[in-house]
C-alpha cells in the first residue's frame, strides 16, 4: 500500500488524517482538502464511472500526458485513478 504524500519514512506510521482524534483532522482546511479528495474517490470507484467522466474531472496535467505526450492509454489513465482512489479510501475513508 502506498502512503499519503507526507512524508513519511519506512517502517512510520503515515498521519492518519480522517482520525477525528488527530490534531489535523480538526483543521478546516485540511477537512475540507481530504473531504473533496474523498468524494472524487468515492464517484471514481463506482462501477458506472468510465473515462468520460474521468475527462471532466481529471487536472490538466492528465490531459496532457495522455493526449499530448501518449504517455498513457484512456483505459490505463481510468484504471489508475480507480486503483488510487480506492487505496485513499481504504487508508483515509
Amino acid at each position: 500500500m502506498r502512503q499519503a504524500a507526507t512524508g513519511v519514512r519506512r517502517g512510520e506510521s503515515a498521519v492518519n488524517l480522517a482520525a477525528r482524534s488527530n490534531p489535523y483532522a480538526k483543521n478546516d482546511v485540511v477537512r475540507v482538502h481530504l473531504d473533496a479528495y474523498l468524494a472524487f474517490a468515492r464517484r471514481v470507484i463506482n462501477p458506472r464511472y468510465r473515462f468520460g467522466n474521468l475527462l471532466l474531472d481529471m487536472p490538466e496535467v492528465t490531459k496532457a500526458a495522455i493526449f499530448e505526450h501518449d504517455a498513457i492509454t484512456p483505459d490505463e489513465t481510468l484504471n489508475l485513478y480507480k486503483t488510487f482512489s480506492a487505496e485513499l479510501i481504504e487508508v483515509f475513508g
